[in-house]
């Protein structure tokens, strides 16, 4: 079913398996949706990769939103910058019209 799999030290289907933190801590999470909720392998399996589909939606979604907020900072600062030129102009128009009056 592949629910889990190792590295092996060496290329012989033989070598030893070798097992990583993460693998570990997957063969856990198998072992109580087995044990404590009574979930059979197959519906193990549908579990696990929910929870990877779900774990990569968000990912996708801390990327995009940090996309979103880039945009708007830029958008932001674009606006800042065209906010002090107009007002740098109209205080020039300003200026001219009351030296103009005098």
């Amino acid at each position: 079913m592949g629910l889990i799999s190792p590295a092996r030290k060496g290329n012989s289907p033989h070598s030893p398996r070798l097992y990583s933190d993460s693998d570990i801590e997957r063969v856990i999470q198998i072992r109580n949706l087995m044990q404590d909720l009574g979930v059979n392998l197959a519906g193990v399996e549908t579990i696990l990769h929910m929870r990877n589909l779900i774990e990569q939606m968000q990912i996708e979604n801390r990327e995009r939103l940090e996309q979103v907020q880039q945009q708007m900072e830029q958008e932001m600062q674009r606006l800042q910058d065209q906010h002090i030129s107009e007002t740098r102009r109209l205080k020039g128009i300003i200026e001219r019209l009351q030296h103009d009056k005098m």
